[in-house]
């Protein structure tokens, strides 16, 4: 099944949904990462300082991992291509301009190809 690209379409079907859990990130080094239960990450992408890993916080705790705040997913919920243009764009905007800052803050979205930014944004395959 093909994803929309349509921004419009795009933004007048996605329903997005506050997941209960908190993540974090944690950066961990390649051997520390190989000893990690798959099950626990989330996600993760390599940088020179390392591996961050994003894992739920009670993972996080429970296999020693040191990181800073807190945070919880946004799932839009909206089947879209990978050549949808935007849609990252207007829900950051939509969120700057409808949430507080200590929201935006605890807020982080996850995508399938997880790329590194302010955030990561999650588009569920439906």
């Amino acid at each position: 099944m093909t994803g929309e690209t349509n921004l419009a379409v795009l933004i007048a079907s996605m329903e997005p949904e506050l997941l209960a859990e908190t993540y974090v990130y944690a950066v961990v080094d390649e051997s520390k990462f190989e000893s990690l239960p798959i099950n626990a990450i989330t996600g993760f992408f390599r940088e020179r300082e390392g591996i961050t890993v994003i894992v739920q916080q009670q993972h996080a705790n429970t296999l020693g991992l040191a990181y800073e705040g807190e945070y919880r997913c946004i799932t839009l919920n909206v089947h879209s291509s990978l050549q949808a243009v935007g849609l990252t764009a207007a829900f950051s905007n939509a969120l700057v301009m409808k949430t507080s800052a200590q929201m935006w803050s605890q807020a982080f979205i996850t995508t399938t190809y997880l790329c590194r930014a302010v955030m990561v944004i999650k588009r569920s395959l439906v």
